[in-house]
């Protein structure tokens, strides 16, 4: 039967129909057609046991908690230290003669993919896994002051360099196998890391009594690594420790700060400019303040409290805390009362050698001080916190005007990284070494630019003086 015309009448609820076929010979068929057929119990079981795909509504935060992808670490900057624990780019093979000076783009780093927590020291790294049967610390570049532990060749000769990411063993009486390190911090070429029973170990250089121990004069650290636990520090719960380049700060869960090592530009608030072994209380403006925020990469100290005030202290020579001195140093923690700020909540800091930036409630990046501030190329200074184009940390998705909020926000020496509500990174500044991974040799980035990973999200960044370092989930 062949048809030669069709007709289809629906019905009220659009749920069948009828089709009329007209045959060659004339007659006219009528044939009703179900357009939802029932289905069988058992075929509506199956069809509930296939997973579906619903796209996120951009106006909801990301749940981070339910996300399965696989955790993954890459890096970027300057190959020749070691610091990225890629030996394929600082050591020559015959097919490679040439080694690789610069990684410019974001390059996957093997062997760490569970950490979930790193810090960025001067040309070194410290990963902190603290998940599955290999927990613990990692690390990998420079280790001339004893700064990722004893570390030694097949031959038994102590490693001053560490090409590829290897396990730091730590030899103290308060670290076993089980021992799990959730906050580390490095500095110029030390490291401060806390245990899960909340014990506060330094090792590497104590020169200037960083590592909280008296000062021996001309010490040599490459042939012992002495781990020291800091003393004097109140029963609390440790919520934070930062280093900056020379000095140690540990913050406790009631918002007090302690502080020791070098003073020369007052970094650790303590009212003098000499410095200190024994990790002591910071006052000033911050006495009976909570604070719950603080950083410092070299020699300058920002800090936020519970209320969304900012504080700061130590090296002020471009201008960094000109709203409360004239001078260069600043010994005494104070509140920063900028305008800009009168009606704004801070909620994080970020502190480089000549550069500062904070994070608004809101979602918003400031930046002041002297470098590429990221408020374009012909600003490289400025006294006060300047606000970064919201827009330039794109937009929500389906949207050209609806702009996305800034969640996290770290600095390097001189280079800055910033992750948004959807976990995408976007870097700028000085871009020593390629550490910028925006695949440019280009001296500096004016303004922010994303990194674009296809298959990850950005969960995490730490920045160091030459090289970054990302955590990723891969995205499913």
């Amino acid at each position: 039967m062949k048809a030669s015309s069709l007709a289809v009448s629906m019905s009220g609820h659009l749920t069948s129909c009828r089709v009329f076929l007209r045959c060659s010979s004339g007659k006219v068929v009528d044939t009703p057609f179900n357009l939802f057929p029932v289905k069988s119990s058992e075929e509506r079981r199956i069809d509930q046991s296939i997973p579906t795909h619903s796209y996120r509504d951009p106006s909801r935060p990301l749940d981070r908690a339910r996300l399965r992808g696989k955790p993954r670490v890459f890096g970027c900057g300057n190959a020749q230290t070691g610091a990225l624990g890629i030996v394929s780019t600082s050591r020559p093979t015959p097919d490679k003669p040439e080694t690789r000076k610069k990684v410019t783009a974001p390059y996957r780093l093997k062997g760490v993919d569970r950490a979930r927590i790193v810090a960025c020291g001067s040309a070194f790294t410290i990963f902190s896994v603290t998940s599955g049967q290999k927990s613990g610390l990692y690390g990998s570049g420079l280790n001339s002051f004893g700064q990722l532990g004893d570390q030694f060749s097949l031959a038994g000769e102590r490693l001053e360099v560490l090409l590829s990411i290897a396990p730091i063993t730590l030899n103290h009486p308060d670290v076993s196998e089980r021992t799990k390190f959730p906050l580390v911090a490095c500095g110029r070429t030390h490291c401060v890391v806390v245990t899960n029973q909340n014990k506060v170990l330094a090792f590497g250089s104590n020169a200037h009594g960083q590592c909280g121990r008296p000062i021996i004069p001309d010490e040599d650290y490459s042939t012992n690594c002495r781990v020291q636990r800091l003393e004097g520090l109140p029963e609390e719960k440790v919520t934070s420790v930062v280093c900056g380049f020379d000095h140690s700060m540990v913050l406790t869960e009631c918002g007090k700060l302690y502080s020791c090592g070098w003073n020369a530009d007052g970094q650790l608030g303590l009212g003098h400019y000499d410095r200190t072994w024994e990790p002591s209380l910071v006052q000033g403006d911050i006495k009976g303040e909570k604070i719950v925020q603080i950083s410092s990469f070299a020699d300058t100290v920002l800090a936020v409290n519970d209320k969304g005030d900012m504080f700061g202290w130590g090296n002020t020579e471009y201008g960094q805390l000109s709203v409360v001195t004239p001078s260069v140093q600043l010994c005494t923690p104070r509140h920063l009362k900028y305008p800009q700020l009168s009606s704004v909540r801070v909620r994080q800091v970020a502190c480089g050698g000549s550069t500062c930036a904070l994070l608004t409630s809101d979602g918003r990046v400031m930046t002041w001080g002297y470098g590429q501030l990221g408020t374009g190329p012909n600003v490289d200074l400025s006294h006060a916190p300047t606000t970064i184009p919201q827009r330039l940390f794109g937009a929500e998705l389906g949207t050209e005007e609806q702009e996305v909020p800034v969640r996290k926000i770290a600095c390097g020496l001189s280079h800055f990284a910033a992750i948004n509500r959807h976990d995408e990174l976007f870097t700028w500044g000085g871009n020593a070494g390629g550490c910028l991974g925006l695949n440019s040799r280009m001296g500096a980035q004016s303004f922010p630019l994303n990194i674009h990973l296809r298959k990850d999200t950005v969960e995490d960044v730490a920045c160091g003086v030459d090289h970054t370092i990302f955590l990723s989930r891969t995205i499913i």
